[in-house]
């Protein structure tokens, strides 16, 4: 699960988090406070968002890859649309390269 900083936590009795960070900065995570809403999970060098069920699971995702994996999913998802604007495919690329980047330092990292 990935390490978090908490930024604010709900008023009430249970003081549960709707605003974190990963402690390496990279995700931000929120959450609106209104029941049934899903978790915002932000990848902050491109300002692209997933949503997740819970914290639980938003975190999992950021730890294991699997949001990385959905970021390029999503941008690859943009660059197949025929109804995509120019400005989406331009944006969907440029992620794509960072993203690109991310995971080949990742997998360079854990063959060393």
């Amino acid at each position: 699960m990935t390490p978090i900083k908490v930024l604010g936590r709900l008023a009430n009795r249970s003081r549960s988090p709707y605003l974190a960070e990963s402690v390496d900065g990279l995700w931000g995570y929120r959450w609106d406070e209104t029941p049934g809403t899903p978790w915002c999970v932000e990848y902050r060098p491109t300002g692209q968002l997933l949503f997740f069920a819970s914290l639980r699971a938003a975190r999992i995702a950021t730890a294991a890859g699997d949001a990385m994996q959905q970021l390029v999913f999503d941008c690859e998802a943009v660059l197949r649309s025929r109804t995509s604007t120019t400005a989406e495919q331009t944006r969907a690329q440029q992620r794509l390269t960072v993203y690109r980047e991310v995971m080949a330092q990742h997998g360079a990292a854990e063959a060393a």
